[in-house]
């Protein structure tokens, strides 16, 4: 959770691409992520290694990264590989109610 904050307030973080993609780094800027990952090739994500952002108030910086080159650097790793992963599994990871 993140405290309330006036959107006229939010920085172009992407250089006017895309007023509405800056609210989701501003978001993920206040609540100290240091990763967002998306498919928005066109607005965030801009190239395949990811983007990097730094805010022009606090110096924070953060990576946007599209999915599958996240998942690459990030998950699947030499002792691990998201694809081993039982699909069904995935409702238990998010919480939802077994029945």
């Amino acid at each position: 959770m993140i405290p309330d904050f006036e959107l006229a307030d939010v920085p172009e973080h992407t250089c006017g691409r895309d007023r509405d993609d800056d609210l989701i780094l501003e978001t993920a800027f206040r609540g100290q992520a240091t990763a967002v990952v998306a498919d928005d090739k066109k607005h965030i994500a801009l190239t395949e290694e990811g983007t990097a952002y730094r805010h022009p108030v606090t110096g924070a910086e953060l990576v946007a990264y599209r999915f599958e080159a996240f998942i690459s650097a990030h998950v699947d790793t030499y002792h691990f590989d998201l694809d081993d992963v039982d699909g069904s599994l995935l409702g238990s990871a998010l919480g939802a109610p077994r029945g």
